[in-house]
């Protein structure tokens, strides 16, 4: 007699990806939509692992704070039929820079 699956029998996930986004105290504050772009690996309908740049909205809402953790599940790579994909980890980190920063805006990370 066979039972249904758990979810302890789950397949292990793929590694997460892990970027870092910096926002100035004033998008802290009074919050602010970031975009990132996302390197990441997934398959095919063919089977077959590609590399994709996925860009990706952050809402950072009014009151977070440093080291704030966003977790996107099942956004991050994509390598194995035999895995889950694993997550994108977002950190959120205040920015010592000016608001008026160009680079102080920038939220790119490649992984």
């Amino acid at each position: 007699e066979r039972s249904a699956p758990t979810l302890s029998t789950k397949a292990p996930a793929e590694e997460s990806i892990e970027l870092e986004l910096k926002c100035s105290l004033r998008e802290l504050q009074e919050g602010a939509t970031r975009r990132v772009l996302v390197n990441r690996t997934r398959i095919a309908p063919s089977g077959a692992s590609y590399q994709e740049s996925k860009p990706v909205t952050i809402p950072v809402r009014a009151g977070w704070v440093s080291g704030m953790r966003v977790t996107f599940k099942g956004e991050g790579n994509h390598g194995s039929l035999e895995k889950q994909p694993g997550d994108l980890i977002i950190t959120v980190r205040e920015s010592l820079q000016s608001d008026n920063d160009p680079e102080a805006a920038e939220g790119q990370a490649a992984n």
